[in-house]
């Protein structure tokens, strides 16, 4: 399994991938702007929070720990005011999510 993540600025931009796609595979996409938009997809927000702690948690990258109520409070701060999430997630698996980034303006 690859895995990376690239952080230009804690508010401008998160990058993850779980699992790079074969040739084989195609991605979809889910584009929320909002921790609410978010928020009404339970499912989704599950599995974004549990690749999340995957990626950031790896001690091979980042080593970083989080709780699911710090990737939430994490996710509420980043998609407030003028923001963009994007959730890539196998087209076969719409649960299976890929990778994700957001964007923010301040």
């Amino acid at each position: 399994m690859n895995r990376f993540a690239i952080r230009r600025s804690p508010s401008a931009m998160a990058i993850g991938a779980l699992r790079l796609p074969t040739a084989a595979q195609k991605l979809n996409f889910h584009e929320l702007r909002s921790y609410l938009e978010l928020a009404q997809r339970p499912i989704l927000l599950d599995r974004l929070v549990t690749s999340y702690q995957t990626i950031f948690g790896d001690p091979e990258s980042w080593a970083e720990h989080y709780t699911e109520e710090d990737v939430c409070r994490k996710l509420q701060d980043e998609l407030s005011g003028c923001s963009n999430l994007r959730i890539f997630v196998d087209e076969n698996d719409a649960l299976n999510v890929a990778a994700f980034f957001w964007a923010q303006l301040r």
